[in-house]
């Protein structure tokens, strides 16, 4: 899939302004799907495409997306890791993102880690 070029509803300036086009959500979405299902490949990949894009006010969320995979999937020390990855990013972290690592850890049985 190719980046926004500026075509649609909002016009090329818009699109230049935001990454809130189409493709970015369509991208988005299947981001999340991969998350919920644990798919920690494919949701690290879309987290790749996705990052230049996202919008200072979106990148939470978009890290968070990536974290969810890690939890799903039960893989406590790549989600630690990912965590890591957001405060050298300097992404603002949140309780969604704290539950998620406690999440990975429970699902992995990291008792100590989730509490």
């Amino acid at each position: 899939r190719a980046a926004p070029t500026g075509a649609g509803p909002w016009g090329p300036a818009a699109a230049r302004a935001t990454s809130s086009g189409a493709w970015y959500d369509q991208e988005l979405l299947a981001m999340n799907a991969h998350a919920e299902r644990g798919d920690t490949a494919q949701a690290s990949a879309a987290f790749e495409r996705l990052w230049p894009h996202a919008p200072e006010r979106g990148r939470t969320m978009l890290c968070n997306t990536a974290l969810k995979a890690f939890a799903n999937a039960g893989d406590f020390p790549n989600a630690d890791a990912w965590f890591s990855s957001m405060q050298q990013r300097r992404v603002r972290i949140n309780a969604k993102t704290f539950g998620k690592l406690i999440e990975a850890a429970a699902k992995r049985g990291e008792i100590e880690a989730a509490v």
